[in-house]
């Protein structure tokens, strides 16, 4: 993840609920180039809060929980539903006395935030691509490097995949 100023302040005159947020937590564009060019999608994160968003069409999301986690970590674009619209997927992390994270994504084409139902509890989750049919995988990951947003991650053990079943995005689970 490599933080940049670049439209930070268009960002933050956008950004209306900045609660948990303090005035020395500083804004940065995390956004990897290859997602802003091809889909138009910003990721934002704060420096010490870890808040995390979207912008997509001049609106702002909030991308997971970040309290007491390191909030948005890894992110792929995919269109798993086969609508023809990108998806924006994210893994993210929070917890106050017991680390666990989370996948969710933002649909394009209705502009809707969805958490996927599933929680991996003591590590972070990271993306790759499925070995199998080269679809999206999600890891349990350790960080193995972390300097405020350059966060570099170990993946240890594959958890699952994301599928479209009967228009439903869910996750399937690999069996350890």
């Amino acid at each position: 993840m490599t933080a940049s100023n670049e439209d930070v302040p268009l960002f933050l005159g956008k950004l209306e609920d900045k609660t948990g947020i303090d005035a020395d937590d500083e804004c940065y564009n995390v956004t990897p180039p290859e997602i802003k060019e091809k889909y138009g999608f910003e990721i934002f994160k704060f420096d010490k809060s870890y808040k995390s968003f979207l912008m997509y069409n001049d609106k702002i999301y909030t991308l997971g929980e970040s309290f007491g986690g390191m909030g948005a970590v890894s992110f792929a674009v995919a269109d798993i539903n086969g609508d023809n619209a990108a998806e924006l997927y994210y893994t993210y992390s929070w917890g106050s006395g017991q680390h666990r994270s989370h996948i969710g994504y933002f649909d394009s084409a209705t502009e809707k935030i969805t958490d996927i139902n599933y929680t991996n509890w003591n590590t972070d989750l990271v993306f790759g691509i499925n070995e199998y049919d080269g679809g999206l995988a999600f890891y349990a990951a350790s960080v193995k490097n972390s300097d405020n947003f350059d966060i570099e991650f170990e993946p240890e053990e594959l958890r699952g995949m994301i599928v479209c079943e009967s228009g439903e995005i869910i996750p399937i689970f690999c069996m350890t």
